[in-house]
């Protein structure tokens, strides 16, 4: 089954964008950054100190993450004015444990 919602990433916030426990979906899940300019970041943690390390995912860029058990992916906006949407898309395909 497939499940699909937006999220906003609004400045100085770390939002959760997906999880295993707490959101819709499976363990295989798209990220779309919806806005037309802005970047989205993502990480793992929601401690401000992993915005250092986060993943820069551009305006309008998709990326594809497998969830494993107690992973959580977070978004925060790029900026400290705009808030941008992300785009999520989660399935079951491949199943659990098919990544080896």
């Amino acid at each position: 089954m497939a499940d699909a919602y937006q999220k906003s990433c609004v400045p100085g916030s770390v939002t959760l964008l997906a999880d295993q426990e707490t959101l819709p979906g499976g363990p295989s899940v798209l990220i779309q950054n919806l806005h037309a300019t802005e970047t989205i970041w993502l990480t793992g943690s929601s401690s401000s100190t992993a915005l250092a390390t986060a993943f820069k995912l551009g305006a309008g860029k998709v990326v594809g993450i497998a969830l494993g058990g107690g992973e959580r992916i977070y978004g925060f906006s790029g900026t400290s004015t705009v808030t941008s949407t992300a785009a999520v898309f989660r399935t079951n395909y491949p199943a659990p444990g098919s990544f080896g």
